[in-house]
């Protein structure tokens, strides 16, 4: 869907992954954040109005659940706390905006690059975690430039934190590496 799109309902990620990209008037798409299998997005016309707030574009061969708001009403209307769900879901949603907005403008690069990563790679999960995520897109998501966050991506892997391959990466330990970025979370 597009951004100014008028909201129909909710997303979710099966299988492959999503780009949630932005702009502003005049200026070019800005990639937000990139939706991982598990994960939620999309806007519900119960919880505010307007258009649609992003643009979400499949990064790879997805598979998706579409859950639209009359499908959400009638869902409520059986079984009213149901929407306890959806708003926390939204909560979320606003939380991770502002944690990122709270990153891009307190951490050097090094360490927003190892918090993104954390991030994308869900931080409390252990083990490793494959991420479809160039190192292109990675710059655009922190605001550096490609060659910057090579740099940082590729020390991150000397400290075996990362395993890289072609268009992806494999976090290897995603608390470690949130630990690495010297933040913790709530």
């Amino acid at each position: 869907y597009g951004m100014g799109d008028a909201l129909n309902g909710l997303y979710g990620v099966v299988e492959g992954s999503v780009h949630l990209l932005s702009s502003t008037a005049g200026t070019q798409s800005v990639l937000l954040e990139i939706v991982q299998a598990g994960q939620w997005f999309g806007q519900a016309g119960r919880f505010g109005g307007g258009p649609r707030l992003v643009t979400a574009i499949a990064g790879e061969k997805t598979i998706l659940a579409f859950l639209p708001d009359h499908a959400m009403h009638a869902i409520g209307a059986k079984a009213p706390e149901i929407w306890r769900n959806f708003t926390e879901l939204l909560y979320g949603q606003l939380a991770g905006a502002l944690l990122l907005a709270t990153l891009a403008l307190s951490l050097p690069p090094a360490k927003r690059v190892a918090a993104r990563l954390a991030l994308l790679a869900g931080a409390q999960k252990s083990g490793p975690v494959r991420l479809s995520v160039t190192q292109s897109q990675l710059a655009e998501m922190t605001g550096l430039s490609r060659k910057t966050v090579n740099g940082h991506v590729q020390a991150l892997e000397q400290m075996g934190l990362l395993s890289l391959s072609y268009g992806a990466l494999t976090v290897l330990d995603p608390a470690r590496l949130l630990a690495q970025a010297g933040i913790s979370l709530p």
